[in-house]
């Protein structure tokens, strides 16, 4: 009976050492300040990190494109900013949107102008953006600005294949260099700005213009092969 005892009164004061030690860290976490927030109601565009409206070739606080006129593909033009980030009938955005061509990235094989992004990058964080970065092989127009590198060209030659309504592409996206240097400027773009805490994505296209796959329609019963064969290769190669 006395050894019961013994262990009833040990088991007594243990509990009574936890409980005080629980009360402590209770009224310890009781005087800790505690922040209430209530948000604001409000009736304006909610702008939301990383998605909803964008800027396209341009950033918060530029003068816009008008209507349904875009740029695309080449450097960005860069506008004066006076410190206010209003746009012009268009809400507040997130995200800055960007495409560039390729040869633009690489005007001399191997050799990578990555200043392109560079300032689009800390542009997109001086008004409050990520970026979104878009990278294709060419664009359409006759002009060489909407073509593959100029290195490329002399590499594979002149020659190049149209469609109706300019549903083509310029240069064979199943020769094996294409896969080379144009994954092999994929995989140095990745390597410098994976992770960048200012990219919020890339948007990267392979085949036809701008990277869309236009071509396919063309080749009826061909469509996947055209499309995925390139994209496989690439990635096999290069990623």
């Amino acid at each position: 009976m006395k050894k019961k005892g013994f262990l009833q009164l040990c088991t007594g004061i243990l509990s009574l050492l936890l409980c005080t030690r629980l009360y402590g860290q209770i009224e310890n976490f009781s005087a800790q300040r505690i922040a209430r927030i209530i948000p604001k109601e409000i009736d304006s565009v909610l702008t939301n990190p990383g998605i909803g409206f964008t800027t396209f070739q341009r950033f918060n606080g530029d003068t816009l494109n008008q209507g349904l006129e875009w740029t695309e593909g080449r450097p960005i033009v860069y506008q004066p900013f006076k410190g206010n980030l209003t746009n012009k009938e268009y809400p507040l955005t997130s995200i800055a949107y960007f495409r560039v061509y390729w040869r633009f990235l690489e005007p001399e094989k191997g050799r990578f102008n990555w200043k392109i992004i560079d300032q689009a990058l800390l542009t997109a964080h001086e008004r409050g953006q990520t970026l979104m970065l878009r990278v294709a092989p060419y664009g359409e127009g006759d002009d060489k600005d909407s073509d593959v590198p100029g290195w490329y060209r002399a590499m594979v030659g002149s020659k190049n294949e149209w469609f109706t309504d300019s549903a083509g592409w310029r240069v064979n996206p199943e020769d094996p260099r294409y896969a080379q240097y144009y994954g092999g400027m994929i995989a140095e773009l990745g390597k410098r700005y994976d992770g960048h805490p200012d990219l919020e994505a890339l948007d990267l296209s392979i085949v036809g213009f701008w990277g869309k796959a236009a071509a396919l329609r063309s080749f009826p019963g061909k469509q996947g092969k055209l499309w995925w064969t390139p994209i496989q290769t690439i990635l096999k190669r290069r990623l």
